[in-house]
């Protein structure tokens, strides 16, 4: 019943997305946004692309620093690709979350005989309590500069909402709420191994700064691409919103809310919706193309998986 119940939930999700998406093509029309996503030199396209790699790469490395158990970057890299692929697909790109505790999970299980499933969720919570904690810092530090160019101080929702989260959040690992029971008391205490790792904790938020750099430096390159005349500065007032908006888990991977964004960000500094729409839809087709190189490392140890072995990467 349950499965039933959760791919109910997946297949409204993929309905919403699409239903978003045919009401901004129905609004801008199908062609003028082709006419404008295949006008993109090549070596844009390219450059792009290696870019995704470099973000893989250092979410690898940054992955290697939290974790307790040390793992050849090269096996890390590979995890790192697959977790790209599945968060591409994923209701707030949670889904490569997942396949990721996996993974992690069964390399410290075949390795270190005193690992536990906690030793692999911790990094992974530390991760993505970074990279929300990066965004928001971003979207606190930038939004005075989105406010310039349009007075709309409900903007501010978004970065409260993501304050009150990060405060509950702190409150809940400081009281260490529910370690009564064992699995969250094993959680809390592979928290506690970051105390003494502080030199980590700090390298590894200088890469979660990168990663977000990065990701907002390929909209600009993709905007110089298609010719928008649009200032770098201001993609970094808006890539946080949009990246806060995009994990409302009401649809897949973002998609349809995230073009909508685009274009309602995008028009207040006097952007056609086709272009913007082409440039969120050009994105999301470069992150995708990226990601594959996670797709085939998936395939390729698949059977791994199913035979609950993993000597992969």
């Amino acid at each position: 019943m349950k499965n039933i119940r959760q791919k109910l939930i997946f297949l409204l999700k993929i309905i919403f997305s699409f239903i978003i998406l045919y009401y901004l093509f129905s609004k801008v029309g199908i062609k003028p946004v082709i006419d404008t996503a295949i006008k993109i030199p090549m070596h844009f396209f390219v450059l792009v692309i290696l870019i995704h790699f470099v973000i893989m790469y250092l979410s690898a490395l940054r992955t290697r620093l939290l974790l307790r158990f040390k793992i050849k970057i090269s096996r890390l890299f590979s995890i790192s690709a697959i977790t790209y692929f599945f968060n591409t697909f994923t209701p707030a790109n949670m889904g490569g979350d997942i396949i990721k505790l996996y993974f992690i999970k069964k390399e410290i299980k075949n390795n270190f005989s005193n690992g536990s499933m906690t030793d692999a969720l911790a990094p992974i919570f530390m991760e993505r309590f970074m990279g929300l904690f990066v965004t928001l810092f971003l979207c606190l530090i930038f939004l005075p500069n989105f406010l310039n160019y349009y007075k709309i101080q409900q903007i501010w929702a978004f970065p409260a909402i993501m304050t009150i989260f990060f405060i509950l959040t702190l409150a809940i690992l400081h009281f260490q709420v529910g370690n009564k029971i064992k699995l969250v008391a094993d959680f809390y205490k592979a928290l506690s191994h970051f105390s003494s790792r502080k030199k980590y904790l700090y390298i590894s938020l200088i890469y979660s700064v990168t990663i977000q750099v990065l990701n907002t430096i390929n909209i600009c390159i993709l905007s110089e691409g298609l010719g928008l005349n649009v200032y770098c500065l201001y993609y970094f007032s808006i890539i946080p919103l949009i990246t806060l908006i995009n994990l409302i888990p009401i649809s897949i991977g973002g998609l349809g809310i995230r073009e909508g964004a685009f274009i309602f960000f995008l028009n207040i500094v006097h952007i056609p919706a086709d272009k913007a729409l082409a440039l969120s839809l050009l994105n999301f087709a470069i992150t995708f193309t990226a990601s594959l190189i996670g797709l085939i490392e998936y395939v390729r140890y698949k059977d791994a998986l199913k035979d609950n072995k993993f000597s992969m990467l």
